[in-house]
């Protein structure tokens, strides 16, 4: 049929039901299209691995003197002050603590220097956190305090402050033991409720005879052997096993905790407690009892504490080490020796890897030092009457000789930061006035640098994890916690290994089927893409080739 005439635009124009015929076709193809290009969308995915990151920053790295401490019954006692007035332009905490200066500032939160005025003006630390750490239930005496007393509804806390006040810290367990780092006051202030901190607060004693790190960098420029080394530090390092030993023993069978873990032992959170090198293990975020759901993939914790330790211990003496010294002379040949009693101790702890903490801090290589040394004394460089030379010290004068180099040695690298920080903010400067056409300003003028007398250039100072890599085979975690798995089932230490690397192989044997199953998978999306992509275009085509005959129709005579 042609239609109708239409005397107006003087054309044939089609039938009304042949219109809706075109229009209901050109609808049918458009959803076609949308359809496919759907289906187009959802099919052809390419998946993009994005990278996961995990940050574990301490934000507490100087813990002084010997104090009371705090557990958690003391928390609840009715009679502790439990709530602090905070003064948001002052920083201070009610008429107690007093701020003097912030000391460090983390992914976790934050810490800063105060002063008890009730303990006679002496510094404490207070710490805060984020309320994006770590968290757990505020005990219920507390909560319904701050309610009732104070209508104050708190129901989490920091997972630190429960660890750092387990009952373990009682000096009813050890009176005289100073051995790990411990709180004197714990409260909750007035801040504010949408803000990003918690309000709780902990103090803890100021620490001011730095780490294990700062002791051993200071050591690093006198050239001492490893046996020097090894002999000073050994009796020092023997509090480490006795710390974790402690801890690892520390039942609490009213919570159903049979015993901790620190999880964080390195040489930055050991610190010293006086200038003769005696050592305590600090910074306690990490502790978790053995039945933490945190641990269900780990059989034994303690050999995480154990191999850190061990790792820490092996890192301080390469640290220290003569790096003048001949090659064969040097911690990395001599280790793999297995001659040095150091040397050998480290690897019997390995082939014997679960041997509990308590008796390792008993075994003679940590123990009977002493004895086994016929030594009371080590020849070391000194600065005496204005010059440099050597003199024979004991153990605990070298100790202190140390501390003095360490307090030249952070002394210089404030004043190295700080000419940095000016040498940057005159770089900037100097970069925006050469953007704006402007006269370069003149070169700053940085502080002169007073070096200390042992003060020289290292060469070949080791980078960050070259032992580890060294000894990947042996501290690798995934693989000693490999080893604890094995042991469990009952093979030896040999054969743990053996199942470690048959473990890896079958690990990656799996992963790179895996890898050519997922780029079959997207070959065979890609052609699908493909043959859509072709059904797009024959649908548009034909989509075109309609419209087409459409008009031709309109306009036939």
């Amino acid at each position: 049929m042609r239609g109708l005439y239409s005397p107006t635009t003087e054309k044939w124009t089609a039938p009304l039901w042949t219109r809706r015929r075109m229009l209901m076709l050109a609808g049918g193809f458009t959803a076609t299209l949308l359809l496919l290009l759907h289906i187009l969308t959802i099919t052809y995915n390419y998946e993009i691995p994005h990278p996961s990151f995990a940050t574990s920053t301490s934000v507490s790295k100087n813990f002084t003197t010997r104090t009371d401490r705090m557990v958690m019954k003391d928390l609840l006692n009715p009679s502790h002050t439990i709530l602090r007035p905070y003064e948001h332009s002052t920083f201070h905490f009610g008429d107690r603590y007093r701020f003097v200066k912030n000391l460090a500032n983390g992914y976790e939160g934050a810490a800063r220097i105060y002063q008890d005025l009730e303990n006679g003006g002496k510094q404490v630390i207070i710490k805060s956190w984020f309320k994006s750490t770590r968290q757990e239930p505020v005990p219920q005496e507390l909560k319904d305090r701050l309610q009732n007393e104070f209508k104050i509804a708190v129901t989490e806390w920091p997972v630190e402050i429960s660890t750092t006040l387990h009952d373990y810290q009682s000096p009813l367990f050890a009176p005289s033991d100073h051995s790990i780092s411990h709180a004197l006051d714990a409260f909750y202030t007035d801040v504010a409720a949408d803000g990003p901190e918690f309000g709780w607060r902990i103090v803890l004693p100021m620490y001011s005879f730095g780490t294990l790190e700062h002791s051993i960098q200071a050591v690093s420029y006198l050239n001492l052997s490893i046996e020097d080394i090894d002999w000073l530090y050994r009796p020092r390092y023997r509090r480490i096993w006795q710390m974790l030993a402690k801890l690892n023993t520390a039942a609490e069978p009213e919570n159903g905790n049979v015993g901790y873990c620190h999880e964080d032992v390195k040489a930055d959170n050991i610190f010293h407690l006086d200038e003769m090198g005696n050592e305590l293990l600090g910074d306690l975020g990490q502790v978790r009892p053995f039945n933490s759901p945190f641990h269900e993939d780990w059989k034994d914790c303690r050999l995480v504490d154990s191999q850190r330790a061990w790792r820490t211990y092996s890192w301080m003496l390469r640290w220290g080490q003569n790096r003048l010294a001949p090659v064969d002379e040097r911690f990395e040949k001599r280790l793999w020796e297995k001659k040095d009693e150091w040397a050998k101790a480290h690897f019997q702890w390995y082939d014997t890897l679960y041997t509990p903490l308590e008796t390792l801090e008993n075994d003679p290589f940590w123990k009977n030092m002493q004895t086994i040394w016929k030594r009371s004394s080590i020849r070391m460089p000194v600065w005496r009457n204005g010059q440099k030379t050597e003199a024979w010290l004991s153990r605990d004068a070298a100790f202190v000789e140390i501390d003095k180099m360490r307090v030249e040695m952070m002394r210089v690298r404030k004043e190295e930061e700080e000419n940095q920080k000016l040498q940057e903010e005159h770089n900037n400067k100097e970069e925006e006035m050469k953007k704006k056409g402007e006269p370069v300003p003149t070169p700053v003028q940085l502080k002169p640098i007073d070096y200390p007398w042992f003060w020289w250039n290292m060469p070949g100072a080791p980078a960050d994890g070259d032992v580890d890599r060294e000894l990947a085979v042996y501290w690798a975690n995934s693989k000693l916690i490999g080893a604890g798995r094995s042991w469990e089932l009952g093979m030896t230490a040999e054969d743990a290994r053996k199942h470690d690397e048959e473990e890896a192989k079958k690990n990656e044997e799996e992963e790179k089927k895996k890898a050519e199953e997922e780029q079959k998978k997207q070959d065979e999306e890609k052609k699908k893409h493909d043959e859509l992509e072709k059904q797009v275009e024959a649908a548009k085509l034909a989509l075109d080739q309609a419209m087409k005959k459409m008009q031709e129709s309109e306009t036939a005579p």
